[in-house]
């Protein structure tokens, strides 16, 4: 079993206090000193998204929510998904934004994901929402680039 730094729980709950205070800045400070997390990297991942939406940053926050949404086990990255809906949304990706909103009301695969394949065991699609949100996370990457590539040619 991975040993759990201390000094990383420190800097977690240090970012987590600026948060509450309305403080992304000390918080992105206090997550970047973090370095190497092992198995609270996700944690990591979740907050500095976080921080980087308080800033208004949505296009640089989605990165990090996605990774935290995909690595935090079902139910409990509920807000993940959620913090990453509302950065879609906010970045006018709205498609994505539903489709988030969607995997952070349904633990595992959500009800009615249409993933384009024949009927399959339910249990079989639970064990492979990573998979699907992988696909997602792709999508919103390349809509982003794509949206990056426009706007670079209007100047």
């Amino acid at each position: 079993m991975r040993q759990i730094n201390t000094r990383v729980v420190r800097k977690l709950t240090a970012a987590d206090g600026y948060l509450e205070l309305g403080m992304p800045t000390q918080a992105l400070t206090e997550l970047d000193a973090v370095g190497e997390a092992g198995p609270l990297q996700p944690a990591v991942e979740f907050m500095t998204g976080l921080a980087l939406k308080d800033q208004h940053r949505y296009i640089d926050a989605i990165e990090p929510l996605q990774k935290a949404a995909v690595e935090i086990p079902a139910p409990h990255n509920r807000d993940a998904w959620l913090s990453l809906g509302e950065c879609y949304r906010m970045s006018g990706l709205s498609e994505l934004a539903v489709i988030a909103e969607m995997f952070a009301d349904e633990p595992g695969v959500p009800e009615g994901w249409d993933d384009g394949w024949p009927e399959a065991d339910t249990s079989y699609e639970a064990a492979h929402s990573a998979a699907l949100a992988a696909e997602v996370t792709e999508y919103a990457r390349r809509q982003i680039s794509f949206g990056n590539e426009a706007s670079d040619d209007r100047f």
